[in-house]
């Protein structure tokens, strides 16, 4: 008999025992109730930007976690969703309350946050970015340096405007 081929339920069974001269053929039945185990997923990794926008935690376990559990961090309750405004890294822990007689599961996300470098818009491609032009990313933008020192960001770099800095 495997009842996970036939999901959680009550089953009742008939077993039967053939009867051998000179014994009588003779049978039980038996009542069988299956309770799946909760299944919380696998642990997983979320590597998130500081500038990137809130994640649901639960994209980030592997596995299939059931739905109906809930989040903590540092032993408190949390949201389902990681914002990397307002948390910080660390283990996140889903849980999945069992059913009698089984045990909740659990299962972990370590979440890694990269904190985003402020980078200047090099508009005149001299390598020098402009102050007061910045976006904050975790990966180089296009069109952005990390240098702010440049003293004409709208001075078009030619082998002339090079010769005009220079004088």
């Amino acid at each position: 008999v495997d009842p996970t081929y036939y999901g959680s339920g009550t089953y009742t069974y008939r077993y039967v025992v053939p009867g051998q001269s000179p014994c009588l053929a003779d049978s039980a039945l038996f009542t069988l109730t299956y309770v799946p185990p909760p299944d919380a997923g696998i642990d997983g990794t979320l590597t998130i930007c500081s500038n990137d926008p809130p994640q649901e935690l639960i994209d980030h376990l592997d596995g299939s976690p059931a739905s109906g559990g809930f989040w903590t961090f540092g032993g408190s309750s949390h949201v389902a969703v990681y914002d990397p405004i307002i948390d910080g890294s660390g283990v996140y822990t889903y849980t999945v309350p069992g059913t009698v007689p089984c045990a909740s599961a659990s299962a972990t996300v370590n979440v890694i946050e990269t904190p985003g470098t402020t980078w200047y818009a090099d508009v005149d491609n001299d390598g020098a970015g402009d102050p007061d032009v910045t976006e904050l990313a975790c990966v180089q933008p296009v069109g952005f340096v990390a240098s702010n020192n440049d003293l004409c960001p709208c001075l078009l770099y030619t082998s002339d405007a090079a010769d005009e800095r220079s004088s």
